[in-house]
C-alpha cells in the first residue's frame, strides 16, 4: 500500500492548493518506508481548466497511492482529487504518525462496504443498468466514484451501464481497459454527463469478497477520521 502526504519544509501537513512537497510512503515487509519527496507548485488556480490540469499533474506524482494526507482542501479541488481515486485525510501533525491508522481504516472500509448493487437500477432490457452517481455521492460523504463503481464493474455481468455524473472520473481511462471495459461520454442539456460503459468482448467476472456489516449503521463506517477528521467529503 502507498500513501502520499502534502507537507511543508518542516514536514508538517499542507494543503495541496499551496506549493509544497509531496512525500510518498509505502508499506513493505510490515513497515513504512519513505520512497520520495517531490516538490509541487500547488493546485490552486484561477480557472477550472487550470485547476484540473494542475490536479492531474499532481496525480501523476502519486505512483498508485490510495490516500492523500493534507492539512485541508477546499472547493472543487476536493472533487477533482477524489476523481483521481484518492481518499483524503485531514491531519494536524506529521503524517508519519498517522500512517498505520490510515492503512487500517482503508482496509476496514474495503471489508465493510455493502453490496454495491444497491446503488444501481436495472434498465429496460436484460444486462442494462443505470446509476445517478452524482446523487449517490451527494447522499453519503464517505463514498467516492471508485468505491461505488469498481465493485459493480468487477462483479457484475452487464451489457451496458449508464452513469450520470457531474464530470467523468479521471481514473476511467486507466482502469476500465484492465477490467475488459470501454466507455463513451455524452453531455446532457443540464450540464451533467451521461457515460455509457460496455464490455469489450469476453471478460472475467470476479466474485465479491465476504462483507461484514458495521453493526451500527448497516453500512461502511466513514473512513479517514484521523487527526481531526476527514476533509471535504470524507476519504474521497
Amino acid at each position: 500500500m502507498k500513501i502520499a502526504a502534502c507537507i511543508d519544509s518542516q514536514g508538517q501537513p499542507l494543503s495541496p492548493q499551496e506549493p509544497g512537497v509531496l512525500r510518498l510512503f509505502a508499506h513493505q515487509d510490515g513497515t513504512w518506508q519513505q520512497l520520495s519527496d517531490t516538490a509541487f507548485k500547488g493546485i490552486g488556480a484561477g480557472s477550472i481548466s487550470e485547476l484540473t490540469q494542475r490536479t492531474e499533474q499532481l496525480g501523476s506524482l502519486l505512483d498508485g497511492a490510495e490516500a492523500l494526507l493534507v492539512r485541508d482542501v477546499k472547493g472543487i479541488a476536493v472533487t477533482l482529487l477524489q476523481n483521481l481515486g484518492l481518499r483524503l485525510w485531514r491531519l494536524d501533525g506529521p503524517p508519519e504518525a498517522a500512517l498505520d491508522a490510515v492503512r487500517h481504516e482503508i482496509e476496514q472500509s474495503a471489508i465493510e462496504m455493502p453490496d454495491p448493487a444497491r446503488f444501481f437500477e436495472s434498465g429496460d432490457s436484460k444486462g442494462t443498468y443505470r446509476i445517478d452517481l452524482a446523487a449517490v455521492l451527494a447522499s453519503d460523504s464517505s463514498l467516492n466514484s471508485q468505491i461505488v463503481l469498481i465493485p459493480f464493474l468487477e462483479q457484475t455481468d452487464f451489457r451496458r451501464l449508464e452513469v450520470v455524473c457531474d464530470h467523468p472520473p479521471r481514473w476511467l481511462d486507466k482502469q476500465l481497459p484492465a477490467l475488459g471495459l470501454d466507455w463513451e461520454q455524452q453531455e446532457t442539456q443540464d450540464s451533467a454527463y451521461r457515460l455509457l460503459i460496455r464490455p469489450i468482448g469476453e471478460r472475467t467476472i470476479t466474485s465479491p469478497p465476504p462483507t461484514i456489516g458495521c453493526g451500527n449503521h448497516g453500512k461502511a463506517h466513514a473512513p479517514g477520521r484521523t487527526g481531526g477528521g476527514c476533509q471535504g467529503g470524507g476519504c474521497a
